[in-house]
């Protein structure tokens, strides 16, 4: 297991955020090998499919999926917050920097204080971008007309395809790996701050003993 470590800042809740965001993703990966192994069974004709426990599985990774998406953008709203501060001073950034949205401040704050910011044509970036756009999603989501019975076992059938041929859901398998989205941005800052020879010894990304979650989950309750 990865921790996120911040030494130096009061009340700092980037490494708790960082935390939550392993643990909804070990808990969605749960759900999703159950969930195809049901399918494939289910597929091959070897048992009865157990429809149920199949839409209670799918519905346990949907949610576990937002939780990442929402503790994924919290963390990085929180570090970014004390990269600048123990840089440029609480002071400053709370009058200049602070209004400015996620994907700006992850630009602006490395380049104030490195001399150089993250690649906006390389993987980070486009991480970061992705991660606050789903979390912008779920916090102003909207509700559509109901659909009819057809139309969600269309929607339904799409998305068990997908997970056969390999894929988690709309979106590949590694798209929907937030927590390794989330560990890529910050890598992606330590190894700028090497580059610069401006390394920040306050922070860090060190491995702990894993503590894994139940080998079955029944889905947040």
């Amino acid at each position: 297991m990865l921790e996120l470590r911040i030494d130096g800042r009061e009340d700092s809740q980037a490494s708790s955020h960082f935390t939550l965001t392993y643990e909804a993703y070990a808990r969605y990966r749960l759900d999703m090998e159950e969930w195809a192994r049901l399918l494939v069974e289910s597929s091959a004709g070897r048992e009865v499919p157990d429809v149920d426990r199949q839409d209670k599985v799918s519905m346990s990774s949907i949610r576990y999926l937002m939780v990442q998406h929402v503790y994924a953008a919290m963390c990085l709203e929180a570090f970014i917050y004390d990269y600048g501060a123990t840089n440029l001073g609480d002071t400053y950034v709370k009058k200049y920097l602070d209004k400015l949205d996620l994907v700006a401040k992850w630009v602006i704050i490395p380049r104030l204080v490195l001399g150089k910011e993250i690649a906006r044509d390389g993987q980070a970036f486009e991480h970061l971008r992705f991660i606050k756009k789903e979390r912008d999603r779920l916090v102003h989501s909207k509700s559509r007309a109901r659909l009819d019975d057809s139309e969600r076992q269309k929607e339904l059938a799409k998305y068990r395809t997908a997970i056969l041929k390999g894929l988690s859901g709309p979106r590949t398998g590694e798209d929907l790996n937030v927590f390794g989205q989330l560990v890529e941005i910050l890598m992606t800052l330590k190894r700028l701050e090497e580059q610069c020879g401006r390394e920040q010894d306050w922070w860090a990304i060190v491995e702990t003993p894993d503590s894994q979650p139940e080998a079955e989950s029944d889905g947040i309750k």
